[in-house]
């Protein structure tokens, strides 16, 4: 249900009573990259109705419940007196601007558009119906210093942009529950925002007051150590607890779920100890960036707090194979470390939705790690000799020969690893020179 109320008069009955007002302001905010213009959009709230209501893609605003009194109103002119109260008494530019600050913006100039009424759904709790005032604000400016704030390149502001050519075949999708609702990404978006859109001169003076960002504000070029890990034998090892694990209270697929929860857990206290904020999960492994300097410190310090946590990582794996009966199922793993640079960000620009990896390096350590999982699976070339140390280990480190050489003493230093020897490892046009160690994983008793 949705109804602008706008064009109606004072004494139309409106077709719900309203649980409550809101007053809006809204502030859009439109950026322009190398590939187009878009809208800056949030993600304020997960429904939370019962059942769970999605939650809206809207412009960053504040919002402010408007006292009713002893009764809600029932007509249109009941709501524009009330609403023009409320805006008499809050000031809306310097809420706004209040807005743009809590943004990470300074310097900011920002025009009021317009504003109009809507009676619809709550898009919290959608069992009610709400009125919203909704007073359009536009960013007009910003300074050159905050630039970065509105490119949220470690997405870690949660933006999503939307594109604003070729709306309705690029972005918007119709839903089917009122013909107001639009999606993008998979979630509904804010009727306010539809109404905006829905008009292209609207479109339009939206994308000519957009605000230029720099290729290189949407990610961090850097140097630094990048890590690649994968458990050996991971899915093996679910398919048996499915199969094969069942206690009083839990089936095997519970015992399998409750596995791979407790592993994706331990890579999580991994890469917190270490101070990580660059990775991407995957199930059964992950990859990760630590740019060093700042809080990481050097390689003397970063390498044995990554191998003190994967050490412990290692003995919680240990003891969750200890509830594996056969051998052979139980789960290993592998860790390939390299130096180099690299690119983290929205890698796309403002088209990106997540942070991404980019860069020689990236691709340098995934392939070490792959060489490495080929050569303890005896799948690499039988007929290299120098591979036949690797097969069948079961938990092991590859680490780049310039790193190993570099970190030589700290290595030779580590009771846990065993040298294997110097390989060159790889998969399809990769391949690196690595020492390779055995990392041994012991269960305290």
């Amino acid at each position: 249900m949705h109804t602008l109320l706008d064009i109606l008069p004072d004494g139309h009955q409106l077709p719900h009573v309203p649980t409550q007002l809101w007053l809006i302001l809204s502030l859009e905010i439109c950026v322009r990259d190398s590939f187009g213009t878009y809208l800056l959009l949030t993600y304020p709230s997960y429904g939370i109705s019962t059942p769970p209501a999605e939650g809206h893609w809207s412009p960053p605003f504040f919002g402010y419940p408007v006292e009713v009194g002893f009764s809600a109103p029932e007509t249109v002119g009941a709501v524009r007196r009330l609403f023009e109260s409320a805006e008499r008494s809050v000031d809306t530019e310097t809420a706004v601007h209040q807005l743009a600050y809590l943004l990470g913006l300074s310097s900011v100039e920002v025009e009021h558009i317009d504003s109009f009424t809507e009676l619809k759904s709550s898009p919290r709790t959608p069992d009610q119906n709400k009125c919203y005032r909704i007073m359009r604000f536009r960013l007009r400016s910003v300074s050159e210093r905050s630039l970065r704030n509105l490119a949220d390149p470690e997405c870690r502001k949660g933006y999503v942009f939307l594109p604003l050519s070729a709306m309705e075949e690029d972005a918007l999708r119709p839903g089917n529950r009122s013909p107001w609702e639009r999606f993008y990404l998979g979630k509904p978006i804010m009727t306010n925002v539809c109404v905006a859109l829905r008009d292209g001169d609207h479109r339009k003076s939206m994308a000519a007051a957009a605000i230029d960002l720099r290729t290189d504000l949407f990610f961090r070029e850097q140097d630094g150590l990048l890590i690649c890990a994968d458990l050996a034998g991971y899915g093996r090892a679910c398919q048996y607890a499915t199969s094969q694990m069942h206690s009083f209270d839990q089936t095997g697929r519970e015992i399998a779920t409750r596995f791979r929860e407790s592993v994706a857990s331990l890579f999580y206290e991994f890469v917190c100890k270490v101070g990580i904020q660059q990775v991407h999960m995957a199930g059964d492994g992950f990859l990760a960036g630590l740019p060093l300097g700042n809080s990481c410190g050097d390689l003397t310090e970063v390498i044995p707090t990554i191998l003190d946590s994967y050490s412990q990582l290692l003995r919680r794996i240990e003891t969750l194979n200890g509830c594996i009966k056969e051998e052979n199922i139980r789960v290993g793993s592998r860790l390939a470390m390299h130096y180099g640079h690299y690119r983290y960000g929205r890698m796309a620009l403002a088209r990106s939705f997540t942070a991404d990896f980019d860069g020689a390096s990236i691709v340098e350590v995934a392939r070490l790690e792959q060489g490495l999982a080929a050569a303890t699976k005896g799948q690499a070339s039988v007929d290299d000799p120098r591979l036949k140390p690797l097969k069948g280990a079961k938990h092991t480190l590859a680490i780049t020969s310039d790193l190993a050489l570099r970190a030589s003493e700290i290595l030779s230093a580590r009771h846990e690893l065993s040298f294997l020897g110097e390989f060159l490892l790889g998969a399809k046009e990769s391949s690196l020179e690595a020492s390779v160690f055995r990392l041994e994983a012991v269960v305290a008793p």
